[in-house]
């Protein structure tokens, strides 16, 4: 039996299609935006039901998970509905990260309207320009402060790492989590050399966490070996005690690989890593961060 069939595995990102009964915009709607970023990802426009993630997952050792939204605007209450009612099912503890516009007037109550739901956790917005020093968006951030919810920032990293830096300066009780690795999507050296600055700015913060996913997204044919650069980088910014996996399912099933073979693949890629860092990278941290 592998390792990954043996050992504790906390997925921090996820996503599953209730196509019945919520609409997907990015999924009904072909982008040539989101094209650039993922390939053709026609194949992802069909439902993808709790049931289908626990079979892929559940071989690979899945003992907790986190769901990050799928449903943009006046869904984002319905999904979170709706994924309460898996929580509430699930053998397997789950947390929820939803959608929320942090810019509108009325955020306090779509606040309050998904905290109504115990296993939510903390919202994604994609990163607007300027966004930290936005009075509408600074309200809105205040707002999830002082609820103790996670804000999780969705951008490419270059868009936004000055201010997300000053975000967690002013807000230092609030959990900031990078996802992606800040989508390093360009692989010049000198590109790669800003990011892994960028990296160690941002790992100054001690509110500031980075979830290692989405390699297929900025590489769509990875290795192990040309992953493991990339967890170093992350590592050697934010220490392994604020960093953690996910695997970004089923997006990333778009490359090739089965959610088993992605498990070992950052199993390997930590495998110089001592027992206690594999075990926080793999499990510990993200159950920590999401309180599950």
């Amino acid at each position: 039996m592998s390792e990954t069939k043996t050992g504790d595995w906390v997925d921090s990102h996820f996503h599953v299609f209730n196509r019945q009964e919520l609409s997907y915009g990015w999924l009904d709607e072909y982008s040539d935006a989101l094209h650039q970023l993922l390939g053709d990802y026609r194949p992802l426009n069909k439902a993808y039901p709790p049931t289908d993630y626990f079979a892929d997952a559940r071989p690979a050792g899945l003992t907790k998970a986190i769901h990050c939204e799928a449903v943009f605007g006046a869904n984002s209450i319905g999904e979170t509905a709706w994924l309460q009612s898996v929580a509430d099912q699930s053998s397997i503890p789950l947390a929820l990260i939803a959608w929320a516009d942090l810019t509108a007037p009325d955020i306090e109550f779509q606040l309050d309207r998904h905290s109504a739901y115990p296993a939510f956790r903390g919202v994604r917005m994609l990163w607007g320009a300027d966004a930290a020093s936005s009075p509408a968006f600074r309200r809105g951030y205040e707002a999830l402060a002082t609820r103790n919810l996670i804000y999780e920032v969705a951008s490419l990293w270059n868009n936004c790492f000055e201010d997300v830096a000053r975000l967690a300066d002013d807000f230092p009780n609030t959990q900031i989590v990078l996802q992606h690795l800040g989508l390093p999507i360009q692989h010049d050296d000198a590109y790669l050399s800003d990011w892994r600055r960028a990296m160690a700015h941002l790992g100054k913060r001690s509110n500031i966490a980075c979830k290692l996913s989405g390699f297929g997204m900025f590489d769509h044919a990875w290795t192990v070996e040309r992953m493991r650069p990339y967890v170093h980088s992350v590592v050697d910014a934010f220490g392994t005690d604020r960093c953690f996996f996910g695997s970004n399912w089923p997006v990333d099933s778009l490359y090739g690989r089965s959610y088993v073979e992605l498990i070992d693949a950052y199993r390997a890629a930590i495998s110089d890593q001592t027992p206690e860092a594999r075990i926080a990278m793999l499990s510990g941290n993200a159950s920590r961060i999401y309180r599950i």
